[in-house]
């Protein structure tokens, strides 16, 4: 296989060559391929024994299995494994080759689906503090956090505001925990300064508070004593809130943008808010989205709309509806009082009468007006978009186009690219990338690029200026 496949015609670079899967596994330690072809029959461990192995390590590559006529239920142990390329020996470079490029999309749509899971929990949890720190009550986010994560606080005293808000944010956030993220906003209450941080493994220790104890020193204009720090559950962030600052009507929230003030809102039952969320919903789908929202306002009044508001917008997100970016952009406008965003985000839920013969016209217009979109695929379109089979949706779209789905995705991303990197000015690639829906994958976006150019999109770009 190593001297029949011109790997480079593939988009791919061999990174080694193995006699036994536990060599095998040695270099993939090293190495960390994206993707890894294996017999099935090895000596010592076998192919399915070396996926197992490699996967309890915490490595994901995609898999590529070769094996025989009379290896079946070898073949179901893999499927069963989560394998989804194989080849059927003897096999030539055209048979090789073409797993390859299925391994590569596979590849760049997992990862573009990890990267949108990242961002979406981000997301929530900012929301959620922020919610939390105003006195709202609390979000219903608790999948957002992933297997080995937690949320871990620190609170210092400060004699007052902060000499600087953007100077305090950046110690907060640069001189903080190993392997641990701020969550914004931090927060100013009373005489209370501090931080909630998503870590993922270990938790932050003793010496890691104490140099972060000791970066905030030159913001607050003297060594702050620490008032609390440890684990935080979802469900207590509020309780400790109360219990270290009081029942305090105001706090500032910090960012690297500056500093801002707020004042806390009525608390109000989980019980009357999912009440109202469902009349909300109950409403979309016989009024259009503003005359939903307007009646919401006056039935119920600013501060409860606000929170039915941000909880269907996360309802939305989890269940995928939604885009992180789109979120906070209606966060941000319900925070101004402002409903509009909302409403244009809304307006597809009215999409759901659709007929046959109109559901392709609206994926279209769609797929025109949001090829940015990192989430776009058919499975994606037909539940989430048209919700419908999707088979069904993949086979009227192939019968209205003339094309499979991926196929005309692809073809538009590639034809968007070139009219991007023609125009004048300069772009960079990465840009380029994400605006065309594959900001987190720029090697695949290269790849597939030149797949239907012949050129790099550097190359294209350099030819056409």
């Amino acid at each position: 296989m190593k001297e029949i496949v011109p790997w480079e015609t593939y988009h791919s670079q061999l990174c080694g060559v193995c006699s036994s899967a536990m060599e095998a596994l040695e270099i993939i330690r090293r190495e960390r391929p994206d993707i890894v072809v294996t017999d099935i029959r090895m000596p010592v461990m076998n192919g399915i024994d070396l996926i197992r192995h490699v996967r309890s390590e915490g490595f994901d590559p995609e898999f590529i299995i070769l094996s025989g006529y009379d290896e079946f239920e070898f073949a179901k142990s893999a499927m069963q494994e989560g394998v989804k390329h194989y080849l059927l020996k003897p096999c030539g470079e055209e048979e090789i080759g073409s797993a390859l490029l299925r391994a590569q999309e596979d590849l760049a749509v997992r990862r573009q689906s990890a990267a949108y899971s990242v961002r979406v929990e981000k997301s929530l949890l900012e929301q959620f503090l922020m919610l939390t720190l105003q006195g709202g009550e609390a979000l219903p986010i608790d999948s957002a956090l992933h297997a080995g994560e937690g949320l871990y606080w620190a609170v210092f005293s400060c004699p007052g505001r902060p000499v600087n808000a953007r100077s305090m944010f950046a110690a907060l956030q640069s001189a903080g925990f190993s392997g641990a993220e701020l969550i914004k906003p931090a927060f100013c209450i009373g005489n209370a300064v501090g931080g909630v941080y998503l870590y993922r493994g270990q938790q932050p220790g003793l010496a890691e508070l104490t140099l972060l104890q000791r970066s905030l020193a030159g913001p607050l204009g003297g060594f702050p004593s620490l008032l609390a720090a440890g684990p935080l559950d979802i469900s207590s962030v509020r309780r400790r809130l109360r219990d270290v600052c009081g029942e305090y009507t105001a706090f500032t929230a910090l960012t690297e943008e500056g500093s801002a003030d707020y004042r806390t809102v009525r608390s109000v039952s989980v019980e009357l808010l999912d009440g109202v969320l469902s009349w909300l919903e109950a409403a979309l789908l016989h009024h259009d989205p503003q005359e939903a929202l307007s009646l919401l306002q006056r039935t119920y009044g600013r501060e409860i709309s606000q929170q039915v508001c941000t909880r269907l917008l996360v309802r939305s997100l989890l269940n995928g509806t939604l885009a992180a970016r789109e979120m906070a952009a209606a966060l941000q406008s319900l925070d101004e009082g402002q409903y509009q965003p909302l409403e244009k985000l809304l307006a597809p839920r009215q999409q759901t009468e659709q007929t046959d013969e109109d559901f392709i016209d609206y994926i279209l217009r769609y797929l025109e007006e949001r090829l940015d979109d990192e989430r776009l695929s058919l499975k994606w379109v037909a539940s989430k978009l048209v919700f419908r089979n999707e088979d069904y949706v993949g086979k009227a779209f192939a019968r209205r186009t003339g094309r499979t789905f991926i196929s005309y995705l692809n073809t538009l991303r590639v034809e968007r690219a070139k009219k991007l990197l023609s125009a004048p000015g300069e772009i960079r690639l990465s840009e380029v990338a994400e605006r065309v829906g594959l900001g987190n994958n720029p090697r695949y976006f290269g790849r597939l690029f030149k797949k239907y150019t012949g050129y790099t999109p550097g190359e294209y770009r350099d030819l056409n200026k």
